[in-house]
């Protein structure tokens, strides 16, 4: 796993996210859906330390291109 920094979609505090070794974040978003619709191939639940809101990340493969 690594880490990459991100803003909460519901505070806006600059927190840490895990996500898997060679994938990076595309989007992280409250709401849920298709992984496709936000320009990703995977999702995963994350907590927010601040507001302890629940919130969505969207993943792609590091090496993957994103095509629109």
């Amino acid at each position: 796993m690594t880490r990459e920094n991100i803003i909460c979609p519901s505070c806006e505090t600059q927190i840490f996210a895990t996500v898997p070794l060679g994938q990076q974040i595309i989007c992280v978003s409250l709401k849920q859906g298709d992984p496709a619709a936000f320009g990703a191939k995977y999702k995963s639940a994350s907590r927010c330390t601040n507001c302890n809101k629940s919130f969505t990340c969207y993943t792609n493969n590091k090496h993957e291109c994103l095509v629109s």
